[in-house]
């Protein structure tokens, strides 16, 4: 992360969220400088991507039945091909993670 002096118009700086103990001071530097300060969304399991995609993995999961530790490998590395693109995407815009 540069320094405040060296901040631009470009540059991004992520806060934990809205609440967060940032000292004025730092969030004065960081505007000043021009450059945006954007903060996380609260954090959720409903709202956390990763939690959405393992939940159909382990639904998918169940559904297969798999038993043995070879098979279940497999099963996952073929289930992950059921992920496009634009499902993760999709899962990322609904926690709140989106394009600047």
């Amino acid at each position: 992360m540069p320094r405040a002096h060296a901040l631009t118009g470009r540059h991004r700086h992520y806060g934990q969220s809205e609440q967060s103990q940032a000292p004025p001071a730092i969030r004065a530097a960081i505007r000043g400088a021009k450059a945006k300060l954007l903060f996380l969304p609260p954090y959720s399991l409903d709202l956390n991507p990763t939690e959405q995609v393992f939940a159909k993995l382990k639904h998918l999961m169940r559904k297969a039945a798999e038993r043995t530790h070879e098979t279940t490998w497999r099963r996952i590395g073929y289930l992950l091909n059921a992920f496009s693109l634009e499902e993760c995407g999709k899962y990322l815009r609904n926690s709140g993670y989106t394009s600047v």
